[in-house]
């Protein structure tokens, strides 16, 4: 079976899929990586291969903790994530003409590779990172989402299912998921390998 692991943003999104990848090779499937070109070095020196479905650019630069301030992190999850998922989307598309995968495991807010995967119809699983789900609510998100949904010839997502529609991986006890926001019940919660090569 050939894998694809999409992720977007930073090591924080890659990092989570590392030991599923390396359990798949394990298994001797064919696994690859598609992200942002300055954080796909990470999954090269494990020995993956690596397509850059976002442009290469300097790593972003390191801040101090900003306060917690949920109006804000739902501001910049809405135009770093949601509003740029139509972009991702195409890139993935094309990235499926491309090395034609059976399945596309991508991180839950990469939104774009789900997307695209919808549009080529390639079966996908959704892994968590975003442990308590506050961010990726329909209130926020649906109303973009369905336009870029709508440019991928793809109907409306009204109910925001399409992250659960298949397979949802939760690397992380149920408790920590705010109960505003269950999860699907096609969810499978594990264990991360207690033994990750380091990074």
């Amino acid at each position: 079976m050939r894998i694809l692991f999409a992720f977007t943003g930073g090591r924080g999104h890659l990092e989570p899929l590392l030991p599923l990848a390396q359990a798949a090779r394990a298994a001797a499937h064919t696994v690859a990586f598609g992200g942002r070109g300055s954080i796909l070095p990470v999954a090269r020196q494990l020995g993956f291969d690596t397509f850059a479905t976002e442009p290469v650019a300097k790593p972003p630069e390191r801040r101090p903790l900003q306060p917690l301030d949920l109006e804000r992190e739902q501001r910049d999850f809405l135009s770093g994530f949601v509003q740029r998922a139509g972009e991702r989307a195409t890139s993935v598309r094309d990235l499926c003409a491309e090395w034609r995968p059976d399945v596309i495991v991508a991180e839950d807010t990469h939104l774009g590779a789900i997307v695209g995967a919808e549009r080529v119809g390639v079966p996908w699983a959704t892994l968590l990172v975003s442990a308590a789900g506050t961010l990726a609510t329909p209130e926020l998100v649906v109303e973009a989402l369905d336009d870029i949904r709508r440019e991928h010839d793809l109907p409306p997502d009204r109910g925001l299912a399409m992250p659960g529609r298949h397979l949802v991986l939760a690397p992380l006890p149920p408790s920590f998921r705010d109960p505003a926001h269950p999860l699907p019940e096609s969810t499978a919660y594990f264990r991360p390998f207690e033994q990750t090569p380091p990074l």
